[in-house]
């Protein structure tokens, strides 16, 4: 029999699909298989956390946002200044994000809107990014088993 065809390197494919942005159906296979490598890379299972938001893909970003829960090293989260005082927090929110911004007040505004009735799908995946960023997976977990139910 033929020898078999090489393996391509993940990471490299990983890091190239990660430069490109790509989050298709491949892109998600690549940094599925590296997740289930155990030595994976924090920064791959980030990115496909990610992915997940981006696909809407709210089952599998809870399970990995337990399964990140369960391997992080345990450290509290330290309490946040409260919300500002801001009637309109969905100005807010977009000036942040237009920002980037990822800090303990950012993260406020953001959790405020979640707690309104009707808050919309863009702030909540918003939310969702902000928590891989600062690797705050419980909170990514509950926010994911949240969105799982409202689809």
């Amino acid at each position: 029999a033929p020898p078999a065809p090489p393996q391509p390197d993940l990471e490299a494919l990983a890091a190239q699909y990660a430069r490109a942005r790509r989050a298709d159906d491949q892109a998600i296979r690549v940094f599925e298989a590296l997740a289930r490598q155990p030595d994976c890379k924090h920064r791959w299972l980030m990115t496909l956390a990610m992915l997940y938001i981006v696909r809407k893909q709210w089952s599998k970003l809870k399970a990995l946002a337990a399964q990140l829960e369960q391997t992080a090293p345990t450290t509290q989260t330290p309490p946040r200044p409260t919300a500002p005082s801001q009637s309109n927090l969905e100005a807010l929110a977009a000036q942040y994000a237009r920002a980037r911004r990822a800090d303990d007040e950012a993260i406020q505004v953001f959790e405020a809107l979640a707690e309104q009735p009707g808050c919309k799908l863009r702030w909540l995946m918003t939310l969702a990014m902000l928590y891989i960023v600062r690797k705050e997976w419980k909170s990514l977990k509950a926010l994911a088993a949240r969105l799982e139910q409202a689809a």
